[in-house]
């Protein structure tokens, strides 16, 4: 599955970022799972299988029956069986797909380029290109393409296309007029138009001896997909390089003091100086929530001071917060030292190097930080319920640090702890434990 981890988009209302997070995950996974029952070794057994027993069901039939079927091929089709089980798991815990479909143009056209950013094969619907249904008509701006007419005349023919389909304010997104500076290289819009060519109808009327010509077609069955993928790929990159003053964010935005509540996706830098890994970034002073872990198990929104970068999406804490925060409690958050950072370690929130991936979250066995059973055990079920990492994937980690320190003779403690802590992740149920919002900080 795809990891879902850091959105851009300069249009996104704050208070709904966690919205759209969970919809562009919702799109994704839904179209994995298409995908995945798609795969032929899955569609192929699926349908063998149940020709020869019509009465089992083929996603928790027995290895035997499987075998009896298709043979060598058990082993792969047991494998996509699961990939699509899994997948079918995870949507069940996602946005339904028909709700996200309901919202309005801006707010699906947003969502969706997020969407193909994570996972390519997401793309816009037929209807993209039906006006009836609000979508674009691209007549005027393929036939100016296709008769050499100007930039100038190409970019005033986009410009309203683009502002029918997201300038509206949507629930999630803020609407956005696109200016000439906004639109991609000449370049760029001529290699997406290629995709779409001149194809004239023409009537016959073999009675009359006669030929008339309708209006021409820039659209076959044959090339639907190719420019549905050129036209997501196109709005994508627009979105992603919008300025900053085409948002059309209420006059007050800047000014109005916001609470930001950081959420699963967002990164805090701990720092004596507020500033960004990339020259030039502007830093913001807002004031913040952070989540801690109390010793007796409850959670607190602690509120805190903090700098935000709003080109890379990061947050800044002082040492001395870091500090404060320390004292409460467990940080529910992926702590990083600041070299790690300055290494670009990560970019724009994306995530950092799985080796440590535990440890970042405050998982640790050494006696000297001195963490509980309790507390390791909670730290890695926060991590299981905000699918941080799956089941799995932790048992995978555990073992791999269980061998790599297996001779050890000074390790003893360290190995019983890990495997402890392995036995409670095998029986673990999901949500067993309250979820908390699962954040990242760097330190330094």
């Amino acid at each position: 599955m795809k990891e879902i981890d850091w959105l851009e988009d300069k249009a996104i209302k704050e208070s709904k970022r966690q919205l759209v997070y969970e919809c562009v995950k919702s799109i994704v996974r839904n179209e994995e799972l298409k995908r995945a029952e798609e795969k032929k070794i899955f569609k192929d057994g699926k349908r063998k299988i149940q020709y020869d027993h019509a009465d089992v069901n083929v996603m928790t039939v027995d290895e035997q029956i499987i075998y009896a079927s298709i043979g060598k091929d058990t082993d792969k089709f047991i494998k996509a069986r699961q990939e699509v089980i899994d997948l079918q798991e995870e949507c069940k815990n996602c946005i339904p797909i028909n709700q996200i479909r309901k919202l309005s143009m801006t707010d699906r056209i947003h969502l969706t380029c997020l969407a193909y950013v994570k996972y390519s094969n997401c793309l816009f619907s037929e209807s993209i290109f039906d006006p009836k249904q609000g979508g674009a008509d691209l007549t005027n701006l393929i036939y100016d393409y296709n008769f050499n007419s100007s930039v100038k005349i190409l970019k005033n023919d986009l410009r309203p296309i683009l502002n029918r389909l997201f300038g509206s304010d949507g629930d999630y997104f803020y609407g956005v007029g696109i200016k000439k500076s906004d639109i991609p290289a000449i370049q760029y819009l001529r290699c997406f138009l290629t995709k779409f060519n001149v194809c004239f109808d023409a009537n016959k009327n073999y009675k009359r001896k006669e030929v008339t010509w309708n209006n021409y077609k820039y659209r076959t069955k044959a090339e639907m997909n190719i420019q549905r993928k050129a036209f997501t790929e196109f709005l994508a990159v627009i979105l992603n390089n919008v300025s900053e003053d085409s948002i059309r964010k209420p006059k007050d935005y800047y000014t109005q003091k916001v609470i930001r509540q950081i959420g699963i996706l967002d990164l805090i830098v701990r720092c004596n100086i507020f500033k960004c890994m990339h020259e030039g970034h502007e830093i913001q002073n807002i004031t913040a929530i952070v989540k801690v872990l109390l010793e007796d198990g409850r959670e607190e929104d602690v509120q805190i001071s903090a700098g935000y970068c709003r080109q890379c999406n990061v947050y800044f804490i002082m040492e001395s917060t870091y500090r404060e925060l320390k004292r409460k409690g467990i940080i529910l958050c992926r702590v990083t030292d600041s070299k790690t950072y300055a290494k670009g370690g990560f970019m724009n929130g994306s995530k950092l190097a799985q080796e440590s991936i535990l440890m970042q979250y405050g998982y640790n066995v050494s006696q000297t930080v001195g963490l509980s059973e309790r507390q390791r055990q909670k730290i890695l079920a926060v991590m299981i319920d905000n699918k941080v990492l799956s089941k799995s994937e932790i048992i995978s980690y555990l073992d791999f640090f269980i061998r790599q320190h297996g001779s050890r003779n000074n390790m003893g403690i360290a190995i019983s702890k890990w495997e402890d802590d392995r036995e409670f992740v095998e029986h673990y149920r999901s949500g067993e434990y309250t979820k908390f919002g699962v954040n990242a900080i760097y330190r330094r």
